[in-house]
């Protein structure tokens, strides 16, 4: 048990001592003060403090008594807003303002401090409190809704104070400050964290169930012995554990570890410069405590009753708080409090104890409570049997708890072989329970599978190769024990997916499978068929069967029902001759099945999910590993592997995900597991994955996809590119209005695959290029696919328009020279652009020159990496090239021309240049008025007994750049003069060389050179120096005028050395120009021997095959000096006798300085009976070696090598040790050979091995550019160093680039692995747009190599998404109106601004609005005024323009008026008219009659 100290701080004052009271021990290593601690029950009280030191903190925000005690002064003041000031032992001052941070979010936390206390700490002691104490001051100042707690441990080789969770904060900031000084040398951070993670994160120590736990560990200057990596890994598998981790002055072996163990850069601080960064890494930590995490964990609650027993071995060989911490860490996953889960507890070992049944505790904290206080034991039996007798018996009883409308699930951990599988068929009967195993490191898989499961269902089954991982299967465990089995109606119901899915069955036809083992794979597709319905909108089906290649026994169209193909598969037999049976090639079985199922003639749908599921029962001797990655690399294709009776499926579990593969026992078991099996195939995905945005360039492009399709090219390899290319097109608006898109595949001919007429969509562009063949033929004709393209292509039969561009878009991975000589040709059409998409091809010269401009080059180190510059390359064939017209004039300008001759003395220290000059008057006539000069130093120093320093003429360049497409033009280093339309320029040129001689030193060599106008004068200091150098340095330099600044580039190669460098400085007085150069001496390693050509074994190999020992699992190690590596190199053969069948590992080991051997690397070889297997290791596999390592192997099973007895014989080896075997061999794990194992002497093994000389290194050719938002620690690179050997050893260096006066290789970092990141914040690109530097590398044989970099720094500017469009507004829309609306977004998160630029015609109608401010949402809108006029204008054209601050972007939205309708007044008929005629006419007699006889009758007298 991992030994700890408790601490429990009583008032303020602190001693520190050593006492045991009720059975507590406690240890203290202290100075040599006088201390004491005094314990009680288990909790240490300090009572005073070191009497070496006064510690004096003003902490702000804070309420606290002051205290002060014996021989130490630790005063706290109370109160207001203060700023904390602590010395920092090396006479600097840090500050902290004692502000108050704002926390995000609500929810629980509780932080531990895990930092390292011991001898190599003790002058920063002061420090490191405080920057602990502060940073809990800022947890208690902080205004937040969080519910914090904090504990702490100190640790040197063990935990020496500990303080459990509190909420006082104040308390806790007291105790860290009283902590005194360890002296032990030793300290172990990954048993601190071990000791923290299983037994002090407890809830007795006031951890709470329902808190996220932090933990922030801290140590300092280099690496721990016991690193925390593995450990800091498991911590963070439960999501409710976060890793932080702080390096204090950290060597780069110390940040790599707690890089590791956080897992994530983003929570690793590093306090290199206790004055710069304590406060800063500080603040920076605290804002990460101080924010919940983003996923909340929600406990798990079923959709039935579940009764829950764990039977758990708790023998001599488990540590229950391994156990205990596993389950009640699965049990804070699981909600409890409902009362639909029940939990109960057994442990075995001899016998089986009830922990706690069904019935005890209805709480989740009294669970784990119980959980956490599990006892151990010291028996040694491991009596799984009884332990699941016990739980039957005891647990799952109605006394006990147990319900008859729950199910029972026995969840059981097992360490040894118990003979459990009758026991385990007799629980399952009743059809209510379930087992689950948890196999910890054992041999007997097939005994705890056959107790789960008769069947075969391996689903509840989960191995670990040790008790220490059990945290990796937490959130297995914790799915698998929450899931509710299926009842009987949900096991016979059919299968209706919600999307389309097209399915392949592959079943294994090879010789080794019998008739009956090929009639249970048509069974177990015949079951599956029952619960599958055919349809035109859901599954359609085919059949392959496949030996060394494939036969589709019948397509996806060939059935409309499933009980059709129930009867086809039923009269189908085994033993098809149209392949050979001798054989297994699964990829090509797959690969048929691509090229002739997954066919639009075989029914293959466009919309459709395209799955395969593939039966095999043996050994792949083709590329399976390999070829399904890059199949399933297109999202819309998945490969599901069911491996049958066959245990080594490295290859076939490298294939797919844990997800998509399946091993089962035999082929009977086939049906057993069709039911569970069914809904991996049949399930849809839960969003279709499609492109996020459809890119639509501004003009009209014709597009020809030029990919080789070679033997280079072919298999995986075509897969990625023709995925690749699939992509582009599904990202471009295809239509054939804007952009059409042709594709041609090419070798040593050229194919068409469809022109620009034959598909108007992108998706159908997409699908096209996925069905297109690989091919195998050698060449790679890039230059007659452009020729082709031009003629073939590019015509208006094809569908080439006049009015749209064309773009060419190849693809290579070789050579083809000519290739510049065409691209060239074809570019003389302006209107004619190419695109070069390079896969590691090593000719990037050739494709640069074809395409005329780097911004059209990317490159790919390999086909797999193509998806790196899909963006890219989408950003540039998808942007327009806006043509220019150049108008030349013609100046006469006249130019001074001085030619300077320079006679070189050689004297004994210093030469002196004799220089004449000569002026010469030269006219030329320049179709430019701008004359450009740029005056030219070259300097060589070669620091190899020869030291040669030239400079060369200053050259006056008058050109004329006349440029049809957008071009960017850098200069360096030039002047331009105009006056009146003539420009005079003198010109200089000096020559000057030095030569120097000496037997046993270098030289350094400082140069200067003062020029002024036409004299020179060079002059050289020469100081001896006492190292002995061979290297050689080249170093050129650009100086101009005094307004002219230095530029300079380096390009250094050694060999067996270490280059210091040269540094350069440039002074300026009136016209007067000094360059000061500095070559300084290298220092020389001591070489290390090649290795060459030879083979190491026992002078008498042939004898040693007598001897078999055949003991389980072990491991051998052969330390004699005779097979010690005396030579670095790398191993290329292995030779073995062997007695039996078997694998076995053959391993080379490395000494380490602590006195145990790491694995440097291994390989696996299969070998086959008794005989002698020689193994020639592929190229990429063979394991770098030096002097000192030593070789060894490992079998898991049965030794298979074996031995002769040769004691007494010359040279016969004495010391080869035998160990107990490693389920966990790595590289990079450790073992303890001198105490961990036996000799075996007088015995010589059979292993034999060959060496040779390992790989030179040398850096690629690189075109790099990072955004210049990119975060401090951002990935920039991978530099890929080519001829790195497999696990060899490589050390980067990134120097300062002569030529940069910047310094910008400061910004940058390169680590062991060859990843550039940046080192601090990049300046804005508008003023640092190029970075240089020079990275060296050197490897394990003290090979180097050195590469000039350049690195651009971009901003792209904002993205206007779903413009340009159009749309159509009426005459009459009001003002004010919203018509359109878009989103604007940028991509490193600049703020933007967006303005309507212009409208075309002009007009006052339109504006451009956000709203609601701030977001990325903008409005057209129609403003107050607006009026609209159809017949005056019914188009306009609206410029949208975004500016981040440092870029722009334009687009437009073309606003249709729609035409008004006419209105034209009503006409009736003539009948109409007439009947109204008809109507009024007899009305009107009447009226008039009647008044009349009215007025007659009244007024009659």
């Amino acid at each position: 048990m991992y030994h700890c100290k408790d601490l429990v701080t009583k008032s303020t004052s602190v001693v520190v001592a050593s006492s045991t009271t009720a059975g507590v021990t406690t240890n203290t290593e202290a100075p040599s003060t006088a201390s004491d601690i005094t314990t009680t029950a288990g909790l240490t009280t300090i009572e005073a403090a070191s009497t070496s030191s006064d510690v004096t903190t003003i902490t702000a925000g804070t309420t606290t008594t002051e205290a002060t005690s014996t021989g130490s002064d630790v005063t706290t003041t109370a109160g207001t807003t203060t700023t904390e000031a602590t010395s920092t032992g090396f006479g600097v001052t840090t500050a902290t303002a004692g502000t108050t941070t704002t926390a995000a979010g609500g929810c629980k936390i509780d932080v531990l401090y895990v930092f390292e206390r011991s001898y190599y700490t003790r002058h920063d002691l002061t420090d490191i409190n405080s920057f602990f104490t502060g940073l809990t001051d800022g947890l208690n100042n902080a205004t937040h809704e969080l519910d914090l707690k904090i504990g702490y441990m100190t640790y040197d080789s063990n935990v020496d104070y500990e303080r459990a969770f509190t909420t006082n904060l104040t308390q806790v900031k007291l105790e860290i400050e009283a902590i005194p000084t360890s002296y032990y040398s030793s300290y172990y951070t990954k048993k601190a964290l071990e000791y923290a993670y299983y037994e002090f994160v407890k809830l007795e120590n006031g951890r709470r169930s329902d808190a996220y736990t932090y933990y922030v560990l801290l140590s300092a200057h280099k690496s721990s012995s016991y690193p925390a990596a593995g450990i800091g890994s498991l911590i963070r598998t439960n999501n409710k554990n976060k890793m932080f981790a702080v390096g204090w002055l950290p060597s780069s072996s110390l940040e790599s570890d707690l890089i590791a163990a956080v897992g994530d850069s983003d929570n690793y601080f590093a306090i290199d410069s206790i004055s710069a960064d304590l406060v800063p890494e500080r603040q920076a930590l605290l804002e990460k405590l101080l924010i919940c995490p983003s996923v909340t964990m929600t406990p798990i609650l079923p959709n039935c009753k579940l009764d829950i027993a764990f039977v758990v071995d708790n023998s001599y060989y488990t540590d229950a708080k391994y156990t205990s911490t596993f389950i009640s860490e699965v049990l804070d996953g699981i909600d409890i409090t409902s009362g639909d889960i029940r939990v109960a507890v057994v442990t075995y070992a001899s016998t089986a104890v009830t922990l706690f049944d069904l019935n005890t505790f209805n709480t989740s904290d009294g669970i784990r409570q119980a959980v956490e206080a599990m006892p151990d034991t010291s028996s040694y039996s491991r009596n799984l049997n009884i332990g699941l007798e016990h739980a039957r018996d005891n647990i799952f009883t109605p006394a006990n708890g147990d319900r008859s409308d729950a199910w029972n699930y026995y969840v059981f951990t097992a360490t040894s072989s118990s003979n459990t599988d009758s026991i385990g068929r007799g629980i399952r009967a009743s059809g209510s329970d379930y087992l689950f195993a948890i196999d910890i490191g054992t041999s007997y898989s097939s005994e705890w599978k056959a107790t789960i499961d008769t069947c075969g269902d391996e689903s509840r089954y989960i191995y670990i190769s040790n008790e220490n991982n059990l945290p990796t299967i937490r959130s297995n465990v914790t799915s698998l024990i929450t899931t509710c089995p299926l009842n009987n109606s949900e096991v016979q119901s059919t299968i209706f997916p919600e999307c389309k899915i097209d399915l392949a069955f592959l079943l294994d036809d090879i010789s080794s499978v019998s008739t009956t083992e090929f009639e249970n794979q048509k069974l177990f597709i015949i079951d599956l068929m029952k619960r599958i319905k055919i349809s035109d909108d859901g599954i359609r089906v085919a059949l392959v069967t496949y030996g060394n290649d494939g036969f589709m026994v019948f397509s996806l169209n060939h059935y409309n029902s499933s009980e059709d193909v129930q009867t086809a598969i039923q009269n189908i037999a085994n033993g098809n001759t149209v392949y050979s049976r001798s054989y297994r090639y699964v990829d090509r079985a797959i690969e048929y099945a691509l090229e002739n199922v997954f066919t639009s003639g075989s029914g293959d749908r466009m919309d459709a999910l395209d799955y395969y599921v593939l039966i095999t029962h043996g050994y792949d001797y083709g590329d399976v590993e390999n070829y399904v990655p890059a199949l399933t690399s297109d999202p819309t294709k998945e490969v599901f592997i069911i491996v049958v009776d066959y245990s080594s499926t490295g290859v076939y579990q490298a294939a797919v995900d844990s997800d998509h593969f399946f091993s089962w026992s035999s082929f009977s078991s086939l049906t057993c597991n069709s039911h569970n099996f069914l809904t991996n195939f049949t399930h849809c995905p839960s969003s279709q994955t499609s492109p996020v945005n459809v890119t639509t360039p501004d003009c009209k492009l014709d597009i020809v996809f030029i990919i080789e399709a070679s033997s280079s090219s072919k298999d995986a390899n075509f897969l990625y590119l023709k995925y690749f290319f699939a992509n582009l097109a599904s990202q471009i608006n295809v239509s054939p209005t804007s952009t059409r898109i042709a594709t041609i595949t090419y070798n040593n001919d050229e194919t068409t695959r469809f022109d620009l007429l034959t598909y108007s969509t992108s998706a159908e562009v997409a699908y096209a290029i996925k069905q297109i063949p690989d091919d195998d033929t050698s060449k790679n004709n890039v230059d007659n696919a452009l020729a082709y393209a031009e003629s073939d292509i590019f015509t208006a039969a094809n569908g080439d328009r006049a009015d749209a561009d064309n773009f060419y878009v190849f693809s290579i991975d070789g050579s083809r020279s000519g290739t510049a000589t065409e691209g060239q040709r074809i570019r003389q059409d302006s209107s004619n652009h190419i695109f070069a998409i390079d896969i590691a091809s090593g000719y990037p010269t050739e494709w640069k020159s074809t395409v005329g401009d780097e911004a059209k080059y990317f490159y790919a180190s390999s086909y797999s990496d193509l998806t790196s510059i899909e963006s890219a390359v989408l950003t540039a064939i998808t942007t327009c090239q806006v043509t220019t017209t150049t108008t030349q004039q013609t100046t006469t300008t006249t130019t001074q021309q001085t030619t300077t001759t320079t006679t070189q003395e050689t004297p004994t220290t210093t030469p002196q240049l004799t220089t004449t000059t000569t002026p010469q008057l030269t006219t030329t006539t320049t179709p430019q008025l701008t004359t450009t000069t740029t005056p030219q130093l070259t300097t060589t120093t070669t620091p190899q007994l020869t030291t040669t320093t030239t400079a060369t003429q200053a050259t006056t360049t008058t050109s004329t750049t006349s440029t049809e497409q957008t071009t960017t033009t850098t200069e360096q280093s030039s002047t331009s003069s105009t006056s009146q339309s003539t420009t005079s320029t003198e010109q200089t040129t000096t020559t000057g060389q030095l030569s120097t001689s000496s037997t046993s030193q270098t030289t350094a060599t400082t140069e200067h050179i003062t020029t002024d106008q036409s004299s020179t004068t060079f002059q050289s200091t020469t100081t001896p120096q006492s190292t002995t150098a061979t290297d050689t340095t080249t170093t050129t330099s650009l100086l101009s005028t005094p307004e002219s600044q230095i530029t300079q580039s380096s390009t250094t190669t050694s060999q067996n050395t270490v280059t210091q460098g040269t540094t350069s400085s440039l002074t300026t007085s009136g016209t007067d120009t000094t360059l000061t150069t500095t070559s300084v001496p290298t220092t020389t390693k001591p070489p290390q021997a090649k290795c060459g050509a030879q083979t190491i074994s026992y002078s008498d190999f042939n004898s040693l095959k007598s001897g078999v020992d055949n003991d389980i699992d072990r491991m051998y190690l052969m330390t004699d000096a005779s097979f010690v590596m005396t030579c670095c190199g790398r191993i290329s053969e292995w030779e073995i006798h062997h007695s039996v069948s078997g694998y076995v590992d053959l391993v080379v080991w490395r000494p380490t300085a602590a006195g145990l051997y790491k694995v440097v690397g291994f390989n696996s070889i299969l070998v086959d009976g008794a005989n002698t297997t020689s193994f020639s290791v592929l190229d990429d596999e063979r394991i770098a070696v030096v002097t000192g390592d030593l070789i060894g192997w490992r079998c898991a099973l049965e030794n298979v090598v074996t031995y002769g007895s040769c004691a007494g014989s010359p040279g016969c080896p004495t010391n080869t040790r035998k160990a107990v075997g490693r389920g966990d061999l790595a590289p990079g794990i450790e073992f303890d050979w001198n105490n961990i194992s036996t000799l075996q002497p007088g015995v010589a093994y059979a292993v034999r091995y060959t060496l040779e000389d390992n790989t030179p290194i040398n850096f690629p050719p690189y075109n790099l550019s990072v955004k210049d938002h990119i975060k401090v620690g951002g990935y920039v690179a991978d530099l890929g160093l080519e001829g790195v050997d497999y696990m060899e050893d490589v050390t980067y260096q990134i120097l300062p680039d002569p030529a940069d006066v910047n310094q910008t290789w400061k910004y940058f970092s390169v680590n062991s692995r060859g990843i550039m990141r940046t080192t601090r914040q990049l300046p804005k690109s508008k003023y640092l747009d190029t970075h240089y530097m020079i990275v060296t590398a050197e490897d394990s044989c003290d090979n180097s190599a050195t590469v000039s970099v350049e690195i651009a720094t971009v901003n792209w500017p904002p993205f206007i998404h779903s413009l340009p469009n159009s749309i159509s507004i009426k005459e009459n829309t009001p003002p004010n109106d919203v018509i359109y609306t878009t989103e604007v977004t940028d991509a490193y998160g600049d703020p933007v601004c967006c303005t309507l630029s212009n409208t075309h015609p002009q007009t006052f109608n339109f504006n451009v609005t956000n709203d609601p401010p701030g977001s990325s949402t903008y409005h057209v809108i129609t403003t107050d005024r607006a009026k609209f006029v159809y017949k005056d204008f019914n188009s306009y054209l609206v410029y949208m323009c975004c500016d981040d601050t440092e870029d722009r972007a334009q687009s437009i939205l073309t606003v249709n008026i729609k035409k008004p309708a006419k209105s034209t007044d009503y006409k009736p008929p003539q009948w109409f008219l007439t009947s109204i005629i008809a109507a009024v006419v007899p009305i009107t007699i009447i009226l008039v009659t009647g008044c009349g006889l009215l007025c007659h009758t009244m007024f009659a007298t």
